[in-house]
């Protein structure tokens, strides 16, 4: 099982910085975003991903030689991209961006992509209500499960920070009954509900699925994404 602390340490650093900071701070992994390896300014035409972004193997280029010189790796990419959320009409119309990204972890070397499975316009999934998203959805994910697998990477679903994200363990036992192959990566954060569900909960839910922790510093449930001890 993978265990991940630095989620993109310094926002006005690099990531080819950012891995030079970790090794600094004495972590030897590192997590990042997937729009880092989609081009080097997140804000660069908004969030959108331009095809100008997605010719430029340049900013690869310069994460590997980073990695290969500090000796930190990333151990993994936390999606969705932008531009494209899980059940949206226009789902497959953008996913070039997923493919994209996965041919850029190919060259990297990474093989875990964490993804936040919801959609806004869920809401507070119950069963039977909201079906044709949640069909949707499931729908989204086992084409990106089956397009992943090509290039060597795991879709691991991550625990989220609201419930329109499949919060409730309940709810994420149920997707991965529905989408098979599927593995589970806890935010420590995120899953913290005092007086909703409780972290043996999710562990009984779909513990088996576990491949990734996510250990960020926070405040409650909120995930400042910060170094463990520093918030």
């Amino acid at each position: 099982m993978n265990f991940g602390f630095c989620n993109a340490l310094y926002g006005e650093l690099s990531v080819a910085q950012n891995l030079e900071k970790s090794r600094a701070l004495g972590f030897g992994t590192y997590e990042t975003g997937a729009w880092s390896l989609l081009k080097r300014d997140k804000f660069d035409s908004g969030r959108a991903v331009q095809q100008s972004h997605l010719d430029d193997w340049s900013l690869i280029d310069d994460i590997g030689q980073a990695a290969a010189d500090t000796g930190v790796s990333i151990c993994c990419l936390h999606a969705p991209p932008p531009g494209i959320k899980l059940g949206d009409p226009d789902f497959d119309d953008n996913f070039f961006i997923y493919e994209a990204l996965l041919a850029r972890m190919q060259k990297l070397g990474i093989n875990l992509l964490l993804h936040h499975a919801g959609n806004g316009k869920l809401g507070e999934f119950q069963e039977g209500a909201n079906q044709p998203m949640w069909d949707a959805i499931v729908g989204s994910l086992k084409k990106l499960r089956d397009v992943a697998a090509k290039y060597g990477v795991q879709l691991t679903i991550e625990t989220g920070s609201g419930l329109q994200d499949l919060t409730r363990p309940e709810a994420l036992k149920r997707l991965f009954d529905e989408v098979e192959g599927l593995s589970w990566a806890i935010d420590v954060q995120h899953a913290f509900r005092p007086g909703q569900w409780t972290y043996p909960e999710y562990f009984e839910a779909v513990g088996d699925k576990l491949a990734h922790m996510h250990v960020p510093d926070g405040d409650g449930f909120i995930s400042h994404g910060g170094i463990p001890g520093q918030c």
